[in-house]
């Protein structure tokens, strides 16, 4: 197959490499030599990130060795990603180009007012009963949410508080930031959007994200029998659904014509306009046409740095909740058909999401664990996910030998780790939640949807476990014991699909979400579609719970709206200060509301 054919360029055409910047930093191809270890064959634009930079992206675009063990192919293509932090200086004259805001600096906040509404109402599609998930309503406002982000944020790896937003130089127009009078002690230090920089003089909160094609070729006439190859997109733009479809086009067309495919692609690239968040783009790319969804700017995480206008649209409440508009980060990902085999671990996922619990990840394949990590943090819609995600974590990380020199008793940092490595599971012991997904099992050991009547009538949660019972056997029962007994470290001798966790979740497996989940079919094709509609009612479902979550939270981020005719030069309207044990007792007057109240337990204040 010629692909080169549908991505003929005039001779003369040549990427804008400002405008390339709206959406990649750079394409990489990294081969892996016998005697050299990774080595970047090319980087282009040349010279667009810094030495440290090349050496992380260069480590953490290959499978490692339990992974390779995998496959037994002749050819095997691979797709994942990674995420880092960014240090050092690129030495390119582009850098001049990503201009930033001052660190101390923050955009003035404008929350509008919605009135007479009492702080325990509770945002539902559900109706009173809260049995239906179609619908929308309630008084959320996306502002609101995007505030109450950052005030839950919690620290970074090094305990700095949130880093400074950064703009991209087509969004310099807007108008300058402006600090803050109002933001006080009263409201928590990750509310102060105060950056702060580490030592390399890079932004601490600033990372880069890096989409994997990589290609493992076993051949007998080659040292080691066989050679391996990666196409890396590097982008400051967490935009999966763009992303993935663009690297499936470069990947294959890398390895058919070489390193002319990153000039051929990213001259179409720099004719993409910018993106618009929360908007359906059409993209083309040669004679294809990539059609994405981008995450809404109230979803995306502090590092993406969204421009004043993207902040100030995310002012109106939620649109009617939409099955093909994306509502949170990585809506694309595959959330049914990675967690299928622990199905009712997802709610406990979602609460340790949510307070900002550290959790490792391992899968056999970083597609897997890559994958995973994505799933986990989409739960946080319509929230940014505060808290550091690595989807694909390997040794060769800076921040590595930070988490490696925690002691004992040491308090491990929200975190969510994503990988492959078993050595992850003896260095970093003081990590308290442990998840295995993905493996050959999974499609063996999958957990069945709850079982319908022959009326169709919904039958007793207790159905979610008659397979496992069916499968009893003295031998399960000492694997099982074994399995508590040794804990993550048994995945050392067999992978399995497990939670180990000393939480005790408050939130309950929603027997009504549980029981509309169809089984998937015998054929790919059909397990895939499947797989789609699953994943929508539990992303409506999870929607649904966070946002009734967070209304007690309402009234501590709406500001009185300045009056007819104030002066613009006016400092805004301050937010009402927060106490935590005021809070925390007229929430246990009020109540979690009806929508909580039946889907936790007794003892759901320990949750706020």
């Amino acid at each position: 197959m010629n692909r080169a054919s549908s991505l003929k360029l005039d001779p003369c055409s040549r990427p804008d490499l400002i405008a390339l910047r709206r959406w990649v930093v750079a394409f990489c191809i990294i081969r892996f030599d016998l005697e050299q270890g990774q080595v970047i064959e090319e980087c282009f634009p040349p010279a667009s990130v810094s030495q440290d930079e090349e050496l992380n992206v260069a480590f953490s675009s290959f499978p490692d060795s339990m992974s390779q063990n995998q496959n037994s192919a002749s050819i095997h293509d691979c797709m994942f990603f990674f995420r880092f932090r960014r240090r050092g200086t690129a030495p390119d004259a582009l850098k001049a180009q990503e201009d930033s805001v001052p660190p101390d600096t923050v955009r003035p906040l404008n929350v509008e007012t919605r009135s007479n509404v009492d702080n325990s109402d509770v945002v539902s599609s559900t109706g009173d009963d809260g049995n239906d998930e179609g619908g929308s309503g309630g008084w959320t406002n996306s502002s609101v949410l995007s505030a109450l982000a950052s005030v839950l944020s919690p620290r970074s790896i090094g305990g700095e508080s949130s880093g400074k937003q950064v703009f991209d130089s087509a969004e310099l127009h807007n108008s300058p930031p402006v600090e803050h009078p109002h933001l006080s002690e009263d409201h928590p230090p990750a509310m102060q959007r105060v950056g702060s920089q580490n030592a390399s003089g890079t932004d601490g909160n600033d990372f880069l994200y890096g989409y994997v094609f990589n290609r493992q070729r076993q051949d007998q006439r080659l040292k080691r029998g066989g050679e391996q190859k990666s196409v890396v997109i590097l982008t400051r733009k967490p935009f999966s659904s763009v992303f993935k479809p663009l690297l499936q086009i470069l990947g294959p067309l890398c390895f058919d014509i070489g390193k002319k495919a990153l000039d051929h692609v990213a001259t179409f690239v720099s004719r993409w306009p910018s993106p618009v968040l929360g908007e359906l783009m059409d993209l083309p790319i040669g004679s294809a046409s990539l059609k994405a969804y981008l995450p809404p700017a109230c979803s995306l995480t502090s590092d993406y740095g969204s421009s004043y206008d993207e902040f100030v649209s995310a002012m109106a409440p939620f649109p009617p909740l939409n099955h093909s508009i994306p509502q949170g980060l990585f809506h694309e990902a595959d959330l049914f058909g990675m967690f299928r085999g622990i199905i009712l671990q997802i709610w406990m996922l979602w609460e340790l999401l949510i307070i900002g619990e550290p959790m490792l990840i391992i899968a056999p394949t970083p597609s897997q664990c890559s994958e995973a990590v994505a799933c986990i943090v989409s739960l946080a819609a319509p929230l940014p996910c505060s808290v550091d995600f690595r989807p694909y974590f390997t040794i060769h990380d800076h921040d590595f030998s930070h988490l490696n020199s925690l002691k004992e008793g040491d308090q491990f940092p929200p975190m969510i780790l994503g990988v492959t490595n078993f050595f992850f599971l003896k260095a970093l012991r003081s990590i308290p939640h442990v998840v295995s997904v993905g493996g050959s099992v999974a499609s063996s050991s999958k957990t069945p949807m709850a079982a319908r009547s022959s009326n169709g009538r919904k039958q007793d949660q207790q159905g979610l476990q008659l397979s496992s019972l069916k499968k009893f056997s003295p031998s399960n029962l000492i694997h099982a014991v074994k399995m508590r007994r040794d804990g993550p470290l048994s995945l050392m001798t067999e992978h399995k699909e497990a939670v180990w966790s000393t939480y005790q979740p408050t939130t309950k497996p929603d027997t009504a979400v549980l029981n509309r989940l169809v089984d998937a079919g015998v054929t790919p094709r059909v397990e895939e579609s499947m797989s789609v509609v699953n994943n929508e009612i539990l992303r409506r479902h999870f929607l649904e719970l966070t946002t009734n979550f967070l209304a007690p939270f309402g009234p501590y981020l709406r500001v009185t709206t300045p009056s007819e005719g104030t002066s613009p030069f006016v400092e805004p309207p301050s937010l009402p200060s927060f106490h935590t044990h005021e809070f925390l007792g007229n929430l246990s007057e009020r109540g979690p509301g009806k929508f909580l109240s039946k889907r936790m337990r007794a003892n759901w204040l320990d949750l706020y």
